[in-house]
């Protein structure tokens, strides 16, 4: 159900390609971690991996599942 949001920010210039898919994974699997960009973007290395995550994070789109954890769920909040 967060498919045509996240296709409307992407439209609107709001995230990236690269955030696009990687918010789709999250949904698609309801939770994502660094390592599982690899098989999204193998082109980036892990610490770009990370960065994504982290940026992702900033932007109130990806939530950690809970306090301290690296796996996270989309979570669309500001």
């Amino acid at each position: 159900m967060l498919e045509p949001a996240i296709a409307q920010a992407l439209e609107r210039k709001f995230i990236t390609e690269s955030e696009n898919h990687i918010l789709l994974y999250a949904t698609r699997n309801e939770t994502v971690k660094a390592s599982h960009l690899s098989e999204i973007a193998p082109m980036l290395k892990s610490n770009q991996r990370t960065y994504q995550i982290r940026c992702l994070g900033e932007q109130g789109m990806l939530q950690p599942i809970h306090e301290g954890a690296r796996i996270y769920t989309v979570m669309f909040c500001k």
